[in-house]
């Protein structure tokens, strides 16, 4: 595991300005599990200040493209934020206070980006398309298609996702919305909606990644 170039590697190389794709406006959606994959890089044997969680954080800030922080995944943020492990809490202080932040600047932007003006209807064709997708592809999957079914948490982050495809932000079209998820539910499910004959006429070209990040990025990154 030490060898994947993963989210982590990515983020402490200063490499995440090269997760967006194309030329249209890519915005980045951020779930639990990334986080939290976060503060296990730092205090896992990368203590320089740089891979400091909240550090790395600001990073992702600073490279301009919005973040996004659904609001499941902040409650489950906000539940993590009082687990320890051994002596440490499992997302820190100072982490939970910028997350916090950036929960709030996510509202403004999906405010701003017009989802709330999205029909119901549409918005429903979505969530509905979401559990299908899952069904489909751990359908074969006892554990994952059964005993451990897609969370309500994913199902808000991918359908967000795929409102956000139909969205515009100061005038521009959104033109990728990339999943950052360790989540196998998220990124089986985006294969599902992008390539399966079922899914692929209404959503097979709709800008949407599911970005594996405990996964070899190295593809992903654009030159």
């Amino acid at each position: 595991m030490a060898n994947i170039k993963d989210f982590n590697w990515v983020l402490s190389r200063g490499y995440f300005p090269s997760l967006a794709y194309g030329d249209g406006l890519n915005v980045f959606i951020i779930d639990t599990g990334t986080i939290i994959d976060l503060e296990n890089f730092f205090y896992n044997g990368n203590r320089e200040s740089e891979n400091l969680p909240v550090n790395l954080i600001m990073q992702m800030e600073r490279a301009g493209s919005p973040l996004v922080i659904p609001s499941r995944v902040f409650r489950e943020i906000k539940t993590h934020c009082d687990c320890r492990l051994e002596n440490r809490f499992e997302i820190s202080p100072e982490t939970s206070i910028l997350l916090h932040k950036l929960y709030i600047e996510s509202g403004y932007f999906l405010e701003e980006a017009g989802l709330h003006s999205m029909s119901i209807p549409q918005r429903d064709l979505h969530r509905y398309a979401v559990r299908s997708a899952a069904e489909e592809a751990f359908e074969q999957d006892y554990r994952k298609g059964y005993k451990d079914r897609m969370s309500d948490t994913d199902v808000e982050t991918l359908s967000l996702a795929l409102d956000l495809t139909s969205c515009s932000y100061n005038g521009v079209k959104i033109g990728t919305v990339n999943i950052l998820s360790p989540d196998e539910h998220l990124s089986g499910a985006v294969s599902v909606l992008k390539n399966n004959e079922r899914f692929k006429r209404e959503f097979g070209n709709r800008g949407l990644r599911a970005i594996h990040t405990r996964k070899d990025l190295r593809s992903y990154l654009q030159k």
